[in-house]
Formats: structure tokens, sequence, C-alpha cells
């Protein structure tokens, strides 16, 4: 950990130069968490100016909108949920639970039919607008007269959504909830889903300095895992969800925007992001190299892998930050 830790000093005040292969096409093989832009450029830090995913052509979000996952949408009636609970829509319920519009009952309030301990609502008249744990979200609420839309796991299903920013119509658990929930975020486990890992070019590297076997997957982005102090040969390792880059041995990552691969180091040092940190999963190394020789192998799979998008200056998840989950991933690498 100390020498990883001292290759991480140095490499703060390198210049990392190199000729990589011929630029791929970009399209959905090469693209596959970003667009395409004007130039044919994959572009993965996707923002309203130039939205989308699956190597699709990038669009600019017509105002008021945000680029959330590829997807152009609303950044209102969103964040814990717009009038609503902990769900979409739903939960505890949209106009209920938590959120601005009441309890579980219809039309919002504590346990009542129409709210609070009163018909009708709460122990205010007129409710207001907000709701959840988020201001502006949903309309209607508060232990209000008339409560939020309904919803809930009452009737009514009403406007609003989960945790994420955003969030869609109606939903949740409730009867006549509009059209589904909202958005992908993640506190509703809306994570982008990858079958396999979109690839061009393998490589690999043997770290003696940091006891590290390095490979990496490069495409438009790469997945790297990297080995640290363990022997070479099989092994398996289930990811606890309780790794960071300090603490990991069997290290998975998502990277973007990086002057060289495999990451020797701290990804913070040299991938500008997105960035993203492997936290579940499971991790299994049919046969490795150790960290000895300069030439090397590594033939590993990944199965069912959560990424969470990570800081590495902070070597912690990103407030508000999205996921990627990679069903499985076969690693064969010689070098």
């Amino acid at each position: 950990m100390i020498a990883r830790l001292a290759v991480a000093s140095f490499l703060v005040g390198a210049v990392f130069v190199g000729c990589g292969p011929a630029k791929p096409v970009c399209g959905p093989s090469t693209c596959a968490l970003g667009c395409c832009d004007t130039e044919g450029t994959c572009v993965t830090a996707t923002s309203s100016s130039a939205c989308g995913q699956s190597g699709a052509a990038c669009q600019v979000c017509a105002p008021g909108l945000l680029c959330e996952l590829g997807n152009c949408r609303g950044n209102s009636g969103g964040g814990n949920g717009s009038g609503g609970g902990f769900s979409s829509g739903g939960g505890t319920g949209t106009g209920g639970g938590f959120s601005s519009g009441g309890g579980s009952g219809t039309g919002g309030g504590g346990t009542s039919t129409g709210g609070g301990a009163g018909t009708g609502g709460g122990t205010s008249t007129g409710g207001g607008t907000g709701g959840g744990f988020n201001t502006g979200g949903g309309t209607g609420g508060g232990s209000s007269t008339g409560g939020g839309g309904g919803g809930g796991t009452s009737t009514g299903g009403g406007t609003g959504g989960g945790f994420s920013t955003g969030g869609g119509t109606g939903g949740g658990s409730s009867t006549g909830g509009g059209t589904g929930g909202g958005g992908i975020g993640p506190g509703d486990g809306g994570c982008m889903i990858l079958t396999s890992f979109p690839y061009t070019t393998v490589q690999g590297l043997s770290d003696a300095t940091n006891v590290s076997v390095n490979v990496a997957l490069e495409g438009s982005t790469a997945l790297e895992l990297q080995l640290y102090d363990v022997d070479g040969g099989p092994s398996a390792y289930t990811l606890s969800g309780a790794e960071t880059f300090q603490n990991c041995h069997y290290c998975a990552f998502i990277l973007a925007s990086c002057t060289s691969l495999p990451v020797p180091a701290s990804p913070n040092l040299i991938c500008a992001g997105p960035n993203y940190m492997g936290e579940t999963g499971n991790i299994h190394i049919t046969n490795a190299s150790d960290s000895t020789t300069t030439t090397g192998f590594m033939n590993a799979t990944l199965s069912t892998v959560h990424f969470q998008q990570w800081d590495f200056a902070t070597d912690s998840p990103v407030i508000g930050g999205t996921c990627i989950v990679v069903e499985n991933q076969s690693i064969n690498a010689t070098w």
C-alpha cells in the first residue's frame, strides 16, 4: 500500500505521451457508454449539449432538461421523490410517506382517508408546492389539505419519482399511478446494464513496484482489473461493497479519458472520467502470472459486477452518481 501511494505521488507530475492504435469508427460497438459527435468522436462525459448512449448520434437537450445516463430528462419532480416517498411515484407513495402530500392515505395525509388526523389533509391548509426531501418536488402535499396527487399504497397514483432526478410520472405501488416511475438514479437501482463490456484492444502490465498485475480492455472507455498482492495462479473473490482504491486487492474499474492504459496507480491521476469502482459482484481468476516478471498473463471472469461512479481523489462514491452493471465479462490477456 505504501508503494502504491508513492507511485501515485510520482505520477502527479508526470506527462504521459503515447501512440495509440488508429481511431476506431464511432458506433455501438466502440461507444456503448457514450454518443458520437459530428466529428465521429465518442463522447463519454455526456452533457445537455451532447447527450446520448450506445453509440447513437449526440443530441442537444431542450432547455430545462438534463442529460441522465444518455437520456434528456426533466430536472424537476425528482430528487428523493417528487411529491413522493422513497419510491418512483410510490413507495410510501407520491403524495405520501415522508413526502409533501401526506401519509399513506388517498389524497395525502396521515393514516386516515383524505389525510392527517382530519379529513382532506394534515395539519395545515393549502399544502403548497414541494415534496419528498427535495424542494420543488410534486404539486400540493405537505401535511396539507388536499394532499398530493394521491399515491403511496393508495388509489390515485400521482406525479413524482423515487430518489432519482427527473423522476417519471405516477407509478410506485399505487393503484392507477401514471406511466411508471422515476428516471434512472442511484437510489432506485436504475443502473446501465451491459451484458458484456465492448472493447477493441487488450493491454497488460506486470508492476513489480506496486506488486500488481493489471489488464485493461480498451474501447471508447476501458474496463481494468488490477490484482494487488495476489501471488498468481487461480483464485476467486466476492466484492463486498466496501471496496475502495486504498483497500482493494481485486480492483475493478471502468475508466474514461485516460492518457495511458493500463493505469499503474490511482485512476484519478490520469483518467479524467467519469470513472467507476467495482463494489459488488464476483471475480474468478482461472490463472494469472505474478508481478515479478516483465511478461505475464491473466485469464479471468467478472460476473454481475456493480460499478459505482467514483471520485478517486477522495476515494469515495460520487454523491448522486450513476452506476453500471457488467453481467459477464471474460478477460484473456498475455503481454
